[in-house]
C-alpha cells in the first residue's frame, strides 16, 4: 500500500472516529499505552482500534443476519410472529444488530484487557531486570557519573539488562530530543510501568545527582545491595508457587489415571455397574478414553511445564546453541552442540519411522520408538555441553580472585592476564583464558583493547554467568576506571552472584525427583495392577496390550492402559526437563521415562 492511500485512509479513519480520541473513558488506556513506550501515538492506536473494532461488528452483524434469516426460513415451527417476508426480513436485522454490538464491544474490551496484560508484562520484566541493572551501574560509576554515559550503557546491552535496557533507551532518547538528561529521567519515572521500583530509584538518583559524585556512588551502592535482597525474596517467592505448582501437578497428572485405572477395574470385576456402553472391551469406549485421557494428560503436563519453566530464576534458563550455517558444520559439531545433533537424528530417525510403517510395525512402538532415538541422544549432548558449561562457571571466580589478587599487587591487566595463563590451571576456563592473554597482547588502542578483548573473553565462555559478571568489569572500563577498580567490584559481585545462583538452583532438584519418583510410580503401580487385579478379576486376560475378549472383537488388542501411561511419562519427563535447563534436558527425561515404561509393559508381557 503506498503511502498516499494509507494517509487517504488515515484521514478518513479521523473524520469518522477522531471525535473520541480525546474522550474521558480512554484516559486509563492512554496511561497504559504510554507507559509501554510505542513508536506511534495513542491516538493513531485509538484510531485503528475503532476502526478494525467497525469491521469485525460489520462482519460478525452480516453473519448472524444471514444466520438468522436461514434459520428463521427453515424453521420446523411456525409462529405469526415470523410469517411473512418482512418479520423475517426484521428479526435477522435484528439479530444481525445484536450479533454486530455484541462483536464491537467484546473486540473493544479484548484490547483493552490485551493492553493491560502488556503493562503488566512490562512491569514484571522491569522489577526482574532492575536489580541487574543498578548492579551494573554501581560498578560502572566507578569510571563515571555522568547519567547520560551510565544509561547509555545499559541501553546498549539488551541482551543481558532486557526490559532495563529498553527503559534506558527511552531515557537516552528523550534526552537527545530535549537536551536535558533530567527531564528525561522523570519523563521516564512518570510513565514507566514500575511504579513501585524504577520510577522512585529513578527520582532519587537525581536528588542524589544534585548532592555530588559520591553521595551518587554511595546511593548506587546501597541501592544494588537493598535490590539484591528483595531480588532474593521474589525469587523464595517464586520457589514457593513452584512448589504449589508440583504439587497441582502430581495431583492433576495422577488423579486422571488412576480414576481411568478404577473405571476399567469396575468395568471387568463388576460388568453390570456400567452401562452396557461404558464396558471395557468395546472399541468405542477403549479408543475413546485412550485418545481424550493421552491428549488431557499432556495437555495438563504441558501447562504445568509451562508454569515451571517460567517461575524458574532468569540465570537458570541457558540459551539454546545456535545450529551450524553449513551442512558439514552441522554434523561436525553435532556431538557437541544439542541443536546440530537435532538437525542430524531428526531425519534418520523419520526415515526409520517411515520404513517401519511401510513393513507394518506397530504405530504406536514405532512413534515412540523415533521420539526416543531422537530425544535420548540430543539430551545427552546438552548434558554433556551444560557440564562443561557448569566447570567453566566454578573456575571463573577462581580467575576472577587471582587477577584482582595480580591487580592489586601493581601488575598492568595484560600482565596479570598472561601470568595466570602460564602459572596455573582453571581446566576448560584455561584455553579461553590463554585467548585472552593473547588479544590484549595484540590489540592496541587508548584503552589498550581491554574492553574488545574482554567482549571476546566472554563470548567463547559463552554462559550468561560470565556475562553477568565479567560484564560488570567491561562497563567500568569503557566508562573509565581503572582495571584495578573494575576487578575488584567484579570480585565481591562474583562472589555475591556465585552464592545467590546455588542458593537458587538447590531448589531445582527436588521438583526434578518429584517428576521422576511420579512417572516411575505410575509405571509400577499400572503393570501391578494389570499383573495381578485384572488378570484374576477378568476371565478373557488382563487389559494393556494384550489380548482382552469382546463381545464384538474377539482377541483385540487393548493397548489402553499402555497409551495412557505413556503420555504420563511424556508429560512427567517434560516437566522435569522445563525444570531444569529447558526444552533439551526435557527430551533427555521425556526419552528415558518412554524407554523405561517401554522395557518395564514389554518384560511384563503386556505389550
Amino acid at each position: 500500500m503506498s503511502r498516499r492511500v494509507r494517509n487517504r485512509l488515515g484521514q478518513v479513519v479521523f473524520r469518522l472516529f477522531g471525535r473520541h480520541v480525546d474522550s474521558a473513558r480512554h484516559e486509563r488506556d492512554r496511561t497504559r499505552f504510554a507507559a509501554l513506550g510505542r513508536s506511534h501515538s495513542f491516538e493513531t492506536y485509538l484510531l485503528r482500534q475503532y476502526a478494525l473494532s467497525w469491521l469485525v461488528a460489520l462482519a460478525a452483524g452480516a453473519t448472524g443476519a444471514i444466520a438468522a434469516r436461514g434459520f428463521l426460513r427453515s424453521a420446523p415451527f411456525t409462529l405469526p410472529a415470523i410469517d411473512g417476508f418482512g418479520a423475517v426480513l426484521a428479526g435477522s436485522l435484528t439479530i444481525g444488530l445484536i450479533a454486530g454490538g455484541l462483536a464491537k464491544y467484546l473486540f473493544r474490551r479484548t484490547a483493552s484487557l490485551a493492553l493491560e496484560y502488556l503493562v503488566r508484562r512490562r512491569r514484571t520484566q522491569i522489577e526482574h531486570t532492575l536489580p541487574g541493572a543498578v548492579r551494573y551501574l554501581h560498578v560502572t560509576a566507578a569510571g563515571t557519573v555522568d547519567p547520560a554515559r551510565l544509561f547509555e550503557r545499559i541501553a546498549d546491552n539488551e541482551r543481558v539488562h532486557g526490559a532495563m535496557a529498553h527503559s534506558a533507551r527511552r531515557i537516552r532518547r528523550r534526552q537527545q530530543f530535549t537536551g536535558s538528561v533530567e527531564s528525561a529521567i522523570r519523563r521516564e519515572a512518570r510513565d514507566t510501568p514500575a511504579t513501585e521500583s524504577l520510577a522512585p530509584f529513578l527520582l532519587t538518583f537525581i536528588e542524589r545527582r544534585r548532592e555530588g559524585n559520591a553521595a551518587l556512588r554511595e546511593f548506587l551502592a546501597d541501592e544494588s545491595r537493598l535490590l539484591a535482597v528483595e531480588d532474593e525474596q521474589r525469587h523464595r517467592r517464586e520457589a514457593s508457587y513452584l512448589r504449589t505448582v508440583v504439587g497441582l501437578f502430581v495431583l492433576l497428572l495422577v488423579g486422571p489415571l488412576f480414576l481411568l485405572l478404577g473405571l476399567a477395574g469396575v468395568s471387568i470385576v463388576f460388568p453390570d455397574a456400567l452401562p452396557t456402553a461404558l464396558e471395557l472391551g468395546r472399541p468405542q469406549f477403549d479408543g475413546l478414553l485412550a485418545g481424550v485421557g493421552s491428549a488431557g494428560i499432556v495437555l495438563l503436563g504441558a501447562v504445568a511445564a509451562l508454569f515451571a519453566f517460567l517461575l524458574r530464576p532468569s540465570g537458570h534458563r541457558w540459551a539454546a546453541p545456535a545450529p551450524a550455517q553449513s551442512p558439514i558444520a552441522v554434523l561436525q559439531s553435532s556431538p557437541r552442540n544439542p541443536t546440530n545433533a537435532l538437525l542430524v537424528l531428526l531425519p534418520v530417525a523419520l526415515g526409520a519411522l517411515g520404513w517401519g510403517l511401510l513393513s507394518g510395525g506397530a504405530v504406536s512402538t514405532l512413534l515412540l520408538g523415533a521420539y526416543v532415538a531422537v530425544a535420548v541422544p540430543t539430551g545427552l549432548v546438552d548434558v554433556r555441553r551444560a557440564r562443561r558449561r557448569a566447570r567453566i562457571d566454578r573456575a571463573l571466580p577462581g580467575f576472577v580472585h587471582s587477577l584482582s589478587e595480580r591487580l592489586e599487587s601493581g601488575r598492568p591487566l595484560r600482565q596479570a592476564v598472561a601470568e595466570i595463563a602460564t602459572e596455573e590451571s582453571y581446566g576448560p576456563l584455561q584455553e579461553p583464558i590463554r585467548k585472552l592473554a593473547v588479544d590484549l597482547k595484540l590489540v592496541h588502542g587508548p584503552t589498550g583493547g581491554r574492553t574488545e578483548a574482554l567482549e571476546r573473553f566472554v563470548g567463547r565462555i559463552g554462559t550468561p554467568f560470565a556475562g553477568r559478571t565479567v560484564g560488570l568489569a567491561i562497563g567500568a572500563i569503557e566508562a573509565g576506571a581503572d582495571a584495578r577498580t573494575a576487578v575488584a567490584h567484579l570480585q565481591t559481585e562474583t562472589g555475591r552472584l556465585v552464592h545467590a545462583d546455588r542458593a537458587r538452583r538447590s531448589r531445582f532438584p527436588v521438583v526434578i525427583l518429584v517428576g521422576w519418583t511420579v512417572a516411575l510410580l505410575i509405571v509400577a503401580i499400572v503393570v501391578a495392577v494389570n499383573l495381578m487385579v485384572l488378570d484374576t478379576a477378568s476371565p478373557t486376560g488382563p487389559v494393556a496390550g494384550v489380548t482382552v475378549t469382546a463381545m464384538e472383537a474377539p482377541g483385540q488388542k487393548r493397548p489402553l492402559f499402555y497409551v495412557l501411561t505413556q503420555a504420563t511419562m511424556l508429560a512427567s519427563g517434560w516437566f522435569a526437563g522445563l525444570t531444569g535447563r529447558g526444552v533439551y534436558e526435557a527430551l533427555l527425561h521425556s526419552g528415558v521415562l518412554v524407554g523405561i515404561t517401554w522395557v518395564g509393559f514389554r518384560l511384563a508381557g503386556l505389550v
